[in-house]
Parts: structure tokens; sequence; C-alpha cells
């Protein structure tokens, strides 16, 4: 008898099958981690934007403050 060397159909498609199991992992991984940067990039985004509007009243605030002492005194 001839002994065949190689691999049988059945074999290719099975390790075809687990390769694309393992591929389908790597790409939701891959997803998510994308899903958590763009998570991660509005959350800064936001933090920035806020800081901005501080930094724009801020000013604003302690002018009212120094113009209208009434409000600013204790109530005791």
């Amino acid at each position: 008898m001839n002994k065949q060397a190689g691999f049988s159909l059945l074999e290719v498609m099975i390790s075809v099958v687990i390769a694309g199991i393992a591929l389908l992992g790597l790409a939701a991984a891959q997803l998510k981690s994308l899903q958590y940067a763009t998570n991660s990039f509005n959350y800064t985004v936001s933090l920035i934007q806020g800081q901005n509007t501080i930094e724009r009243l801020w000013p604003r605030i302690c002018e009212i403050q120094k113009t209208n002492t009434a409000l600013f005194q204790d109530a005791t």
C-alpha cells in the first residue's frame, strides 16, 4: 500500500473553521477596543469643553463679586 503524505480535505476544512473562529474573536476584541477608545475620546473632549467654559465664565464671576458684594456675604 502507498502511504499518502500531506493533509486530507477534512483536516484542512477543520483547520480553516478553527482559524475563522479565532479571527472572529480577534475582530470582536478589536471592535470593543475601538469602542472604548471612542468613549475615552468623547469623555476627554467633554472635559476640555467644560474647562473652557469655566475659564470663560470665571472672569465674569470675579467681576460680579467685585461690583456686587452683597450677593456674596454670609447669611450670619
